[in-house]
């Protein structure tokens, strides 16, 4: 049996206030799918803590097709 996938082609940038919102998804998608990890903040205020420290802080993102994927 064969896998065969779709190479993926990532860009590497400076995280961005922007960004803040698809950063703080990842982590909560993240911390969803893991049931032994204690529930986090909301997504709304991670958000704000990402957006704080991308304002201010060197952070890179990794997007693919435009859309931030990693960080």
């Amino acid at each position: 049996m064969a896998f065969r996938g779709t190479l993926m082609t990532y860009e590497y940038r400076k995280g961005r206030p922007r960004d803040a919102r698809a950063c703080a998804q990842i982590i909560h998608n993240w911390d969803a799918e893991v049931p032994w990890m204690v529930p986090l903040d909301t997504l709304d205020s991670m958000t704000e803590f990402w957006r704080s420290l991308l304002g201010t802080a060197a952070a890179w993102v990794a997007e693919n097709n435009g859309e931030v994927v990693g960080f």
